[in-house]
Formats: structure tokens, sequence, C-alpha cells
């Protein structure tokens, strides 16, 4: 998701990655994504890991 800009704060993003690896969930996290017209947004984002054929998805 880098390749296309949508997060902002790019260091927040892996640090809810990082959160999610250790903990294997994270809940209600703020976040700031940019839209495709350029407008930015905070989010309330949620994640959970999923393993599909011994696989981590997100």
């Amino acid at each position: 998701m880098e390749e296309i800009g949508l997060f902002i704060d790019q260091q927040r993003f892996s640090e809810m990655i990082h959160q999610l690896e250790w903990e294997g969930v994270v809940r209600n996290a703020e976040l700031l994504v940019r839209s495709r017209n350029g407008r930015a947004y905070t989010t309330l984002t949620s994640l959970t890991r999923v393993q599909a054929h011994g696989q981590d998805l997100i």
C-alpha cells in the first residue's frame, strides 16, 4: 500500500503493523489516509491478523 501513497503517516502505519504482529490485533487506531483526489482523512482503523494457507494476511 506504500506504492499507492494511501498512508500519510507511514511511521504510524508501521507501528500499527508491529502491534498487529506482536498482539495479533489493532483496535480503534487513528490513521491519516489520502483519498484518490489527494484529500486527507482521519480514519478509525482496526486490523486483525488472518492466516490463509500458512501465510499471514491483513
